[in-house]
């Protein structure tokens, strides 16, 4: 009882911190929790998430928890099964859009898979973690929502719980004009074959 008592404090004492603080406090405690093969640091306002020879950044400490606890590949492989594609389905060559991309960890495995990637991401936060995510990599990052008109909508920012939306969810307080964009308006999509829409 006292053993769990007292690694509930140190994660409150973990979680109070932001930032620099916090990353520094992730790092002196991740024994603790077991994930020591997983690295945390923090810069130009962005978490960096280090395992298994990879780097992801991410833009918000909320959705760190336990996405990475086993590691950056594990995460990944998880959200493509989360999406229900199956490994072998994406192929060099082929053309995706990720519609909503967050910070690019699905665009990410198409890409590393061979594909081009186009990914829109309205979000301020996540989109600067997506053009870091996306470096090196055939990945075009557009901040722009996806709509059936292009122009300009106020945009529900809940991405601390994975919920923003164009639509008013009643989920959060904080709003912003953000651009939008149809599909067939977008010049970095190219008149090809697309194999994947997500």
């Amino acid at each position: 009882m006292l053993v769990e008592s007292t690694k509930r404090g140190i994660l409150s004492w973990v979680y109070a911190a932001d930032g620099a603080q916090f990353a520094s406090r992730f790092e002196k405690t991740k024994h603790l929790r077991k994930i020591s093969q997983v690295s945390l640091s923090f810069r130009d306002g962005l978490y960096f998430v280090e395992s298994d020879g990879e780097t992801v950044a991410v833009a918000r400490k909320s959705r760190l928890s336990l996405q990475y606890r086993n590691g950056v590949q594990n995460r990944r492989a998880s959200l493509m099964a989360e999406y229900c594609v199956p490994d072998g389905l994406i192929r060099a060559g082929d053309f995706v859009i990720d519609c909503g991309a967050n910070i690019g960890e699905f665009s990410v495995v198409c890409a590393k898979a061979g594909a081009k990637v186009v990914a829109f991401e309205p979000d301020i936060a996540e989109f600067r973690a997506l053009s870091q995510n996306a470096k090196d990599l055939e990945i075009m990052p557009i901040q722009a929502a996806l709509w059936k008109d292009s122009g300009e909508m106020q945009f529900y920012d809940a991405n601390s719980t994975g919920d923003s939306s164009l639509m008013d969810q009643g989920r959060t307080s904080n709003s912003y004009t953000v651009k939008t964009i149809r599909l067939d308006d977008c010049e970095d999509v190219p008149d090809t074959r697309v194999r994947l829409i997500k």
